[in-house]
């Protein structure tokens, strides 16, 4: 369903758009592209921040620990 309101969206954008409607669109997707960066940024952040849990023994210790 969103792909055709999207693309229904971006058909009416192409025929009635004006120079200035284009200008803040450019904008936009900038500022989405930006967005994501930052989001794919912090997701890398996280993963390597915080190590894989090891593994315990029966006593709960961590085999680099013994």
């Amino acid at each position: 369903m969103r792909v055709f309101v999207e693309a229904a969206l971006v058909r009416h954008a192409a025929k009635h758009a004006t120079p200035r409607d284009i200008g803040e669109l450019r904008d936009a997707l900038e500022a989405n592209r930006a967005a994501i960066a930052r989001q794919e940024h912090a997701r890398e952040v996280l993963e390597t921040a915080h190590p894989p849990r090891r593994e315990h023994d029966a006593e709960g210790v961590p085999p680099a620990w013994r």
